[in-house]
């Protein structure tokens, strides 16, 4: 994977991206997002394929650099990814079915079925049409829980630690939906 930097500061309503950018497969993403005064770094970043498809390139943001899946996904501190669509061949379906598929892959049946009504709050938020180059980011504040935005604008959040460990789970669990991904992700 060739990673290129690039400097550049855009601001968005939700997120402000700043300074140096890297390239991802086919996507540019930030080295740093500030997310109501947070500022999160890129800890590592990859592309989700499936077959031979490159669907999408994730950037991880922390507070600070980490290696360690568990302790990322546990923690009660500012996290945030960012999924930019690279590929024509994902719907609206299919990343809703990838969401729900990838969120009982990675937890146990009891959180599931406990969460369930937080997931479909989740999966409304994914709702409208998707088109290559569309950015999604998925950012949990302990203030406010987990928020999610489409190219920048806020679809809502979610209340609760609980819900963040299951939905960093789909990319970070022991057994991720994308091993080679989660590598990437804990790369820094």
């Amino acid at each position: 994977m060739k990673k290129f930097l690039m400097l550049i500061t855009v601001a968005f309503a939700s997120v402000t991206l700043s300074y140096a950018q890297v390239k991802v497969g086919d996507a540019t993403l930030p080295s740093k997002l500030i997310v109501k005064e947070q500022s999160l770094i890129l800890n590592g970043a990859g592309i989700r394929k499936k077959l031979w498809f490159k669907l999408y390139s994730a950037g991880l943001y922390l507070p600070k650099k980490s290696n360690d899946a568990s302790s990322i996904v546990n923690s009660d501190a500012a996290t945030g990814i960012r999924l930019d669509i690279t590929s024509g061949l994902i719907s609206t379906s299919k990343l809703i079915g990838a969401v729900r598929d990838g969120f009982r892959q990675t937890n146990d049946a009891t959180t599931v079925a406990k969460l369930q009504s937080k997931l479909e709050t989740f999966i409304n938020y994914l709702d409208g049409e998707i088109n290559v180059g569309d950015k999604y980011d998925i950012i949990y504040l302990p203030s406010q829980g987990l928020s999610i935005s489409k190219n920048g604008i806020n679809k809502g959040s979610i209340e609760g630690l609980d819900f963040k460990k299951a939905v960093f789970n789909i990319w970070l669990a022991e057994t991720p939906v994308d091993e080679n991904l989660k590598e990437s992700l804990l790369k820094n």
